[in-house]
């Protein structure tokens, strides 16, 4: 099960040419992503979710959606919770 990491608020700047980010507000960070990826990531704030209930939901494409979700996890924005690990999802307010 993926989820979004809870210091991790996603971000959609229509002011500033309709830009996608991420920011991590413990490592104050942001990183830019194409809407594809940001759908993934809003998702995932949402509600932690397994890759094929993403993938139905936003009609994504599997391999994709797994390669950038692999990627995300290596710096800290998704975290993985297939291996049992519990799990406690934090509001953060945007």
């Amino acid at each position: 099960m993926y989820a979004l990491n809870p210091n991790v608020v996603p971000r959609f700047e229509p002011q500033f040419h309709s830009t996608y980010a991420a920011f991590d507000s413990k490592r104050v960070g942001t990183s830019f992503y194409r809407r594809g990826e940001f759908e993934v990531l809003d998702y995932l704030a949402r509600a932690p979710s397994e890759l094929d209930e993403i993938c139905r939901s936003l009609k994504a494409d599997r391999a994709r959606t797994k390669d950038f979700l692999d990627s995300a996890i290596k710096p800290g924005f998704v975290v993985d919770h297939r291996k049992g690990e519990p799990f406690s999802p934090i509001h953060v307010p945007p």
